[in-house]
């Protein structure tokens, strides 16, 4: 044997590059994870409250309740000359009433009125569909991320360091 030890230093090599190979694998992994649990299935008790949530949206969108304060008013301010129903009908127009609408204007007017009932119909619907268990709740994924961050930015500085002391004794790390 010569006065170096070329298999130990080559043994060496050999460990920091599986060390650098393993943390940028580990790394990866916990980066996909995380990514993954921002496109994960709610629960269906979350998923139930984003459908009312939803409905609710939407029946605010509509409007109805200033529309018929709107109503109210115009009634009030003509209460003696209206006698015909259809003098209304301008102020109809915007809940499909005469001059009708698109589809997309009708559907406004469904959810100001029947908002609970399609609630109600979307949230039996979603009973009778077979909904994959273990979900993570908002909450819970909310955790999980930041302990996947936690680990990755560990991670990232452990990397780092290996690679600077490497590069301190002039050995470049790929």
């Amino acid at each position: 044997m010569g006065i170096f030890d070329f298999s130990a230093i080559k043994s060496s090599l050999q460990s920091v590059d599986a060390k650098v190979k393993g943390l940028k694998r580990e790394i990866l992994v916990l980066r996909s994870r995380r990514h993954q649990l921002g496109f994960a299935m709610p629960t269906k008790s979350e998923m139930q409250q984003l459908i009312i949530k939803w409905t609710e949206a939407k029946r605010k969108e509509a409007g109805f309740e200033d529309f018929l304060g709107e109503l109210l008013e115009i009634y009030q301010q003509n209460s003696g000359t209206i006698s015909d129903p259809s003098r209304l009908a301008n102020p109809l127009h915007r809940f499909g009433g005469e001059g009708g609408g698109s589809r997309a204007e009708l559907n406004l007017p469904m959810f100001a009125i029947f908002s609970e009932q399609i609630s109600a119909a979307l949230i039996k619907a979603l009973d009778n569909i077979d909904w994959p268990t273990g979900g993570l709740s908002y909450a819970e994924r909310s955790i999980e991320s930041e302990k996947l961050r936690v680990r990755i930015e560990a991670l990232d500085l452990e990397l780092s360091g290996l690679v600077k002391e490497a590069k301190d004794a002039g050995i470049e790390i790929k």
